[in-house]
Order: structure tokens, then sequence, then C-alpha cells
């Protein structure tokens, strides 16, 4: 019996450690959007007058300044209520402690993963019944105030 008891406070001590380790984890990959950030989303959305979202962040330094920038990709529900979305990729810049509007590309089918050197590394994904498949980066530059594709060189 005495067995028993330990074998099962044992497995519920382990689902409450793993539980929490996956909070934590969470928490640390959605820090927290800047204000101004989420301002300029909202903005969006009430000139539309639909729901936004930001769905995917990156951050790292964008434009070689030696400070963290951000990358967003944010929604903005065009067929509300229903499920139309258009996709946007969002660039800004840390100037003075504050995050400043970069560039946006619009009709984006990438998910922003990461900025390293200067680029930002989306991940694409398949079509229709593979849309949940990863089958390739794309990279974006920030040049004259646009987030340009940079195509592999072959």
């Amino acid at each position: 019996m005495k067995n028993q008891i330990f074998k099962i406070l044992f497995a519920l001590s382990f689902a409450i450690a793993i539980a929490e380790f996956a909070t934590l984890s969470v928490k640390a990959q959605s820090r927290e959007i800047e204000p101004e950030i989420k301002q300029y989303v909202e903005e969006k959305g009430k000139k539309a007058q639909v729901p936004t979202d930001i769905a995917n962040v990156a951050r790292g330094d964008l434009n070689g300044d030696g400070k963290e920038d951000v990358v967003i990709e944010y929604y903005i529900q065009i067929g509300y209520p229903g499920n139309l979305t258009d996709t946007y990729l969002a660039a800004f810049v840390s100037k003075k402690g504050k995050m400043k509007f970069a560039a946006e590309t619009a009709d984006v089918k990438v998910v922003p993963a990461r900025i390293e050197n200067g680029l930002l590394i989306c991940d694409k994904y398949g079509e229709g019944g593979k849309k949940f498949d990863k089958v390739g980066i794309v990279k974006y530059k920030l040049v004259k105030g646009k987030l340009i594709e940079v195509k592999a060189k072959k």
C-alpha cells in the first residue's frame, strides 16, 4: 500500500514539475510585447474596424546598431466575424529606448523565427494538406525602410 501511494505521489509531483517547466518556457518565449508595437497593431485594426492579433515575434539586431529590434507577424481579420485574414510582417527598430516602426510587408506566407546577422529568418510552411510541414526558410533584410527578401545564391 505504501509503495502504491509513493508511486502516485511521485507521478503527481513529476506531472506538476513538467507543467511548471512548460509554463516557464512559454512565458520566456512570449515576452511582453512593447506598448508601441501593440498600439501600432491596434491602430491598424481601428482603421479597418476589425480585430487584429499579433501572432509571432522575432527579436535581434536587424539594423546593425547593436540594439534589439523586433519583427512581428500580425493579422487583420478582414472577414470579421468570419475567418479571412490579411497577414503582415512589421519591423520595429530600437531608438532612444522605444520601438519605432521601420517597415512592413503584406500578404506574407512565412512565420518570423529569429533575427541573426542583420537578417530576419522566417520559416516557410507548405500549402493545403501540408500547411503544418516546414518546407524551408525565407530571409529578409531591412533596406531603406523596406523588408526586402534576400534570394539564395545559386
